[in-house]
């Protein structure tokens, strides 16, 4: 990395995102970032908040997310067995949050083999599963099994499609060196 290793933070990341904008003609910054791209959008609208567009795509997240529960109920559980918990789209909402509260607090050990193990926890299954899933309603069928499941105790299909890759986290080499470079901050080391 040589000489341009002080340019490999987030500060500058943020800088080179802005200069793509400029690049482009773009005014705003469309940006949805998990886990350490939250970090990185953050720091953007700090520096460059002219840039920034304040989006307000998850207002109707609720609504979302309980048209989703109204679906289930409706499809009974033939077609959705996330039904089979609840008699109405509040109760089916009340006993799936809840559960995700209790996940938030107590993450669920999960062991596939001796390669495929881990926790499965709140953000996991809420940023990797139901979040992307509102966008896309047809995998809602495939989120209400999962959720079934992973209620009644069997958290290996969810732990395989939300939370065994790591989705939104990377670990190589370059990402662990920019998150330690990060420690050196302030306006020198931002150009």
């Amino acid at each position: 990395m040589g000489e341009y290793a002080e340019y490999y933070n987030t500060p500058q990341t943020a800088a080179d995102m802005n200069s793509t904008l400029d690049a482009l003609g773009q005014e705003y910054m469309f940006y949805w970032g998990f886990s350490y791209d939250t970090l990185l959008g953050q720091t953007y609208a700090g520096l460059f908040p002219e840039g920034f567009f304040d989006s307000e795509s998850l207002a109707d997240t609720d609504k979302v997310l309980d048209g989703f529960f109204d679906e289930c109920i409706k499809a009974g559980a033939n077609n959705c067995s996330l039904s089979s918990l609840a008699a109405s789209q509040e109760d089916l909402r009340n006993i799936v949050l809840s559960y995700m509260d209790k996940l938030r607090e107590q993450p669920v050990s999960v062991y596939i083999n001796n390669t495929v193990y881990g926790l499965l926890d709140y953000d996991k299954v809420w940023f990797n599963g139901v979040l992307p899933a509102l966008y896309k309603p047809s995998t809602w069928t495939a989120l209400a099994d999962n959720l079934y499941k992973l209620i009644q105790g069997n958290a290996t299909d969810a732990f395989l499609v939300y939370g065994g890759a790591e989705a939104w986290e990377a670990h190589d080499e370059l990402n662990e060196f920019i998150t330690l470079n990060d420690g050196i901050t302030g306006p020198d080391h931002w150009l």
